[in-house]
């Protein structure tokens, strides 16, 4: 939670742990810290949240199945309104509002969905399996 000075623009930095942040196998771990930067500004009716989310996440590479980490990094511009129904603003309740919805959000929509090793991982041979990036394999072309 976050308090608000009503009279200006306020720096808020958290940072926490996050668990059950998962998309298509690729995820932060539960005990990984998620930081949040934000600068809240009032506006009419509401407040402005804008800076930057950041995670470690882990994966599978789509193409090798090795294992894959890599840092999350985005930028969120969010609008909180006290009289929200939660469903296309954040809710702003007196002079507390909850970050922990936006970075939650945010990270789960910036996660990657087929990550890759590297760019030109050749993967595996689709009839014996064997990794491609370490020379071929000895089965026939396709």
């Amino acid at each position: 939670m976050a308090t608000l000075a009503r009279q200006g623009p306020r720096r808020e930095e958290r940072r926490g742990v996050l668990p059950g942040l998962t998309v298509t196998g690729t995820y932060v771990p539960d005990d990984a810290e998620v930081e949040v930067d934000v600068l809240l500004e009032p506006v009419h009716r509401g407040v402005m949240a804008s800076g930057k989310v950041r995670a470690p996440w882990v994966g599978q590479c789509r193409r090798c199945l090795e294992p894959v980490r890599g840092e999350l990094e985005t930028e969120v511009r969010e609008l909180y309104e006290e009289d929200s129904d939660e469903t296309e603003t954040y809710l702003l309740s007196g002079d507390q509002l909850d970050l922990e919805p936006l970075v939650r959000d945010s990270v789960l929509l910036g996660l990657p969905q087929a990550p890759l090793c590297e760019e030109g991982c050749s993967g595996l041979c689709p009839t014996c399996g064997a990794e491609l990036d370490q020379g071929p394999c000895g089965c026939p072309a396709p």
